[in-house]
């Protein structure tokens, strides 16, 4: 939740997320493939993962700004790594008023970001590492709700994103 008034940091690490994956890209084959979370965010749908494992939404709250997403099915089955992978992070962010912000963007390694169904970020397809301020964009939140939903490509290593809302 977001106040129209009162003390705030100058930046809010967005922590918590819903998190989903990992989904196989090895070759890198589904750079441009759609995986069912990019039509409709059902969080109680069951998908077919990596490795044939089973994928649910899972909630992680992060104690930093780098979501590092710990997948505790997937891993718990030893279905395999997770490099060469495709996830999904989801939130809502609750806002008093109408505002027009800036966020910073960041992830290892291609990601794209979406507030509201409007797409505001794709990073590069190159291989990089995490960093909190690979990119800024200025977004337009509504009074209300506020869905935003992330798409990261992983390649080799370990995996990370994030995203900070510099607040007024």
């Amino acid at each position: 939740m977001v106040a129209a008034s009162g003390a705030s940091p100058k930046w809010l690490f967005v922590d918590g997320w819903y998190l989903l994956g990992p989904f196989d890209n090895a070759g890198p084959v589904n750079l441009e493939k759609k995986f069912p979370p990019e039509t409709v965010v059902d969080l109680d749908a069951v998908y077919e993962g990596k490795s044939g494992s089973k994928l649910r939404w899972e909630f992680h709250q992060a104690a930093e700004p780098k979501i590092v997403p710990p997948f505790l099915a997937f891993t718990a089955a030893r279905k395999g790594g997770l490099e060469y992978i495709i996830y999904y992070a989801c939130t809502e962010l609750r806002f008093d008023d109408d505002c027009d912000l800036w966020v910073a963007i960041g992830s290892d390694d291609f990601s794209m970001v979406w507030v509201n169904d409007q797409l505001i970020w794709a990073s590069g397809k190159q291989q990089k590492k995490w960093r909190v301020d690979e990119g800024f964009r200025k977004v337009h939140f509504q009074r209300g709700v506020n869905r935003i939903f992330y798409r990261v490509e992983n390649g080799h290593g370990q995996t990370e994103f994030s995203l900070a809302v510099a607040m007024p």
